[in-house]
């Protein structure tokens, strides 16, 4: 990547919150910002100039600037940055690429989050460097990113790896995509939680459901808990031994919040890849817990825009 006194402008757009970012070509945080998502266009498009702004000023002409990444959900038009099913924002064929350009840094790179975070985890994870490597985010939903020879696996749309989009179970239950028996929506956190809010009633003490919530009434012995959770998990073990025989990593990456509330997934997940894999892909791989969280999103479109300044001169 580029020198000592290089640095990105790097963003993480959410459904909740926008953050802004000033990252070092080591993957080091500098500086950042953080304001809620505005729900119209004009004011997501005014946080971005804030938190550019924000950077810009903090950085002053200390730095070398390669570039701007944003990580953000949906299926990205590599040309113009244009966001195609934006969930949770709308910005549906908005060309959000091509409107940063006017005051950002140049060359502007806009990808999906689980690919950012992926590529975030491939430059400066745990696991950094190990090639092939697979990041599996198990969150709202279930997110995937693939990186091979040091690319990302975009496909031919830019649409490649919604694979908690795939089918499990054809007749299984209504996934929010409109499809029936995705794997997100059998071990999807969004999904799980819908699932106790409908089978279980309100949680003990109120509140909302959360997964830690399912795992703590399953551990009290409630049987609808044991039930989405057990579906979930053999769903969470096919889907990642799918992956490991399809793709041969030599690194699986695992993360995301319903880890967080289930911590035992980690090694029920290693257990079921040792069970439905065949032994030259299973004793070859690594597998960690991701050490960046949020931050991967934030250092894989950093990295995004490293790459992105690097081809456009060696162009």
């Amino acid at each position: 990547m580029e020198g000592n006194n290089s640095v990105a402008l790097a963003f993480d757009l959410g459904g909740t919150k926008i953050r802004a970012a000033l990252v070092s070509a080591s993957g080091e945080i500098l500086h950042h910002v953080k304001v809620p998502t505005p729900r119209d266009q004009e004011g997501i498009l005014e946080a971005f100039r804030e938190g550019a702004r924000a950077m810009q000023e903090w950085a002053g002409d200390r730095f070398a600037w390669a570039g701007t990444g944003v990580g953000t959900a949906g299926a990205i038009e590599p040309e113009g940055g244009v966001i195609h099913y934006a969930p949770n924002l709308p910005l549906d064929g908005f060309p959000l690429g091509r409107e940063l350009a006017s005051f950002c840094p140049e060359p502007v790179s806009v990808l999906n989050d689980g690919r950012a975070a992926a590529f975030g985890e491939y430059h400066f994870g745990k696991l950094a460097g190990l090639d092939p490597m697979v990041c599996l985010f198990f969150g709202t939903g279930v997110g995937i990113g693939v990186v091979i020879d040091g690319k990302i696996l975009s496909g031919a749309a830019n649409a490649a790896g919604e694979i908690g989009h795939t089918i499990f179970r054809p007749e299984g239950p209504l996934c929010r995509c409109g499809k029936k028996g995705c794997f997100e929506a059998l071990c999807g956190g969004g999904p799980m939680v819908e699932r106790a809010e409908k089978e279980i009633g309100s949680p003990p003490g109120g509140g909302d459901w959360t997964v830690g919530g399912i795992v703590a009434a399953a551990r009290e012995g409630n049987a609808s808990a044991w039930r989405i959770l057990s579906q979930a998990l053999e769903a969470f073990q096919i889907l990642t031994a799918n992956l490991v025989t399809l793709f041969n990593p030599a690194a699986l990456v695992l993360g995301g919040g319903v880890l967080q509330g289930w911590p035992e997934l980690f090694e029920l997940v290693r257990r079921g890849i040792q069970v439905h894999c065949l032994s030259p892909v299973r004793d070859t791989y690594e597998m960690a817990l991701s050490e960046l969280g949020s931050d991967a999103i934030l250092k894989g479109a950093a990295a995004s825009a490293f790459h992105a300044g690097e081809a456009g001169r060696r162009g």
